[in-house]
């Protein structure tokens, strides 16, 4: 007579094939689900690289609306400006005028407004200061910058810049300068700062529109002066500009 007493091997498949079934079931479900996933991601990442190729060829005009967007929305936005450099913040309209108008030959970097590199940046630095040179244009730079950071809605601003000495706007003063080897403007590092306070106090002294382009009436920009240090220059140089601030700050007037 055959034993029909089930074996503890027997009830524990038994008891275990519901389990299995579920557990192949989810892990079958998983493959599927991680299938599609794959799929999915790999077809979004197709479409995004798609998509980023069309708008930044400019074939649809959704990705320059897109731009455009957030371009207005950070200009808008109030700003603190703590370290701008006024060499810096220069136009690149304004140098390639300043070449044309004394002959000097437009590096490559300055024909278009392309993207630039930190050390591309810091190699048009001595370009900037050798036509950067004269009362009048400095002048007409800090009025650019100036107006520059007022139309980003640049609330306070700090301008950085290193006092120089500058060459007379006067041209027959100049030469006349130049004979004697000294045709550098009256007055040094001091006559540049006098320049930079006096564009300041410009600014705050003009007339305010009664509201921007958005409806929005807004306050004048306030703009301070950070006098900086050439490191590159003798220690003689850094004494008199640091003597220079001490006397504006101690005459309370600047």
């Amino acid at each position: 007579m055959e034993n029909n007493v089930p074996t503890l091997t027997t009830l524990t498949l038994h008891a275990t094939r519901p389990l299995l079934s579920s557990l192949s079931s989810l892990l079958s479900l998983v493959q599927r689900k991680r299938t599609a996933f794959l799929l999915g991601s790999l077809f979004s990442i197709t479409l995004g690289v798609i998509s980023g190729v069309l708008v930044y060829n400019g074939l649809p005009d959704a990705g320059v609306r897109a731009k455009n967007k957030l371009h207005k929305f950070v200009r808008k936005t109030p700003k603190v400006e703590l370290h701008a450099h006024l060499n810096g913040s220069i136009r690149n309209k304004t140098l390639r005028s300043l070449c044309h108008a004394t002959s000097t030959p437009i590096p490559s970097v300055l024909i278009s407004d392309s993207y630039r590199s930190l050390s591309t940046c810091f190699a048009i630095f001595p370009l900037i200061h050798k036509l950067v040179n004269k009362p009048a244009v400095l002048r007409r730079v800090i009025r650019e910058t100036l107006k520059d950071f007022y139309d980003d809605n640049v609330y306070y601003l700090e301008l950085r810049t290193t006092p120089r000495q500058l060459q007379s706007d006067d041209t027959k003063q100049a030469d006349n300068a130049a004979a004697n080897d000294n045709w550098l403007h009256p007055g040094g590092i001091e006559a540049y700062v006098e320049i930079v306070l006096e564009e300041f106090e410009r600014w705050e002294a003009r007339p305010l529109p009664a509201e921007d382009e958005g409806g929005v009436v807004r306050p004048n920009m306030v703009p301070r002066l950070l006098i900086s240090i050439d490191r590159a220059a003798p220690v003689s140089n850094a004494e008199a500009s640091v003597d220079m601030a001490i006397d504006l700050y101690k005459s309370g007037n600047r």
